[in-house]
């Protein structure tokens, strides 16, 4: 109740969103190309990261943007609910926005243009930032806005003190993503260190000493336990929700069913294989929802 009419949109977009495809397009084409998004953000223009999705709210919902205050990642929401105010963004989080420069670990002034620009132009000046890129770069907090996944961000505020018997001294960090968070829970530490996560998206990374991307597939994270090296990561959409729904249709919607079915298949399933993107998926990058079965002599299949 105390947060009611505090948000600017009734309701937000959250990471499975695709509707920012044009967004991404134009962001692209301003700064020269997803490949330079890449290496500026280290990932490409994708659907479901902040800054598109901030410029289809700009163009969409103008009145909207206009009475934001400031931007927040459901991290940095989070820990400012804690310490009774603005938090920064961690830079590991942060790394999934196309909007920080991933090597300098601030925001990036070619991709807050490019963002907020109306029309494609032949260079972003670099020497200022235009009237609109400045104001987003204030609602995202300005040059305190991004801070070491590390950082201790305030103590928790005199409100949970008080109401929740919280010692005045305990103290915040900042808040990051579930990715980075994995990584510091399982303690991937070292460069070569790789790690599967195996949730509502499937996800595969590993720390690195190098953020250069070879191909324009995956993202670059800096890694919140050491700032001087970064995670590569891949993210797979159809992760949980999707074996759910397999769950659902072929298991008697219980995993004891789904885990009788595997007990009572061969190992490697007689060379038949399933593609499932009930949803538009991240890598490959796949637009549509669609389903691919194949035959152990890789023909097409209707059905198992």
């Amino acid at each position: 109740d105390q947060l009611n009419g505090c948000f600017a949109l009734k309701e937000g977009p959250i990471w499975m969103d695709s509707s920012t495809e044009k967004e991404c397009d134009f962001v692209g084409s301003a700064v020269g190309g997803e490949r330079k998004v890449l290496q500026l953000s280290g990932s490409r223009p994708y659907e479901r990261f902040t800054g598109n999705q901030i410029r289809r709210i700009i163009f969409n919902h103008p009145r909207e943007y206009e009475n934001t205050e400031r931007i927040s990642l459901i991290s940095s929401m989070l820990t400012s609910l804690l310490i009774g105010r603005y938090s920064p963004i961690d830079a590991s989080d942060g790394s999934g926005m196309n909007l920080m420069n991933i090597r300098a670990k601030t925001w990036s002034w070619e991709l807050l243009q490019a963002v907020t620009g109306k029309e494609l132009s032949k260079s972003l000046n670099m020497s200022a930032l235009g009237p609109k890129a400045e104001a987003l770069y204030c609602k995202l907090g300005g040059g305190s806005g991004l801070v070491a996944s590390h950082t201790i961000v305030g103590n928790v505020s005199d409100y949970l003190v008080k109401r929740y018997g919280f010692s005045r001294h305990c103290r915040v960090v900042a808040g990051s993503g579930d990715n980075p968070c994995s990584l510091v829970g399982l303690r991937g530490t070292r460069s070569g260190d790789a790690i599967i996560s195996l949730g509502t998206s499937d996800t595969f990374f590993a720390v690195t000493e190098n953020p250069h991307m070879r191909t324009l597939d995956g993202h670059v994270l800096v890694n919140p336990i050491d700032s001087s090296t970064y995670i590569k990561m891949l993210c797979f959409k159809n992760g949980s929700i999707t074996r759910e729904k397999i769950r659902e249709m072929f298991a008697n919607g219980t995993w004891e069913g789904f885990n009788q079915a595997l007990k009572e298949t061969p190992p490697g399933n007689n060379g038949c294989i399933g593609i499932y993107f009930l949803d538009p998926e991240i890598v490959p990058t796949f637009n549509s929802s669609n389903v691919f079965r194949f035959s152990g002599k890789d023909r097409p299949l209707r059905r198992f």
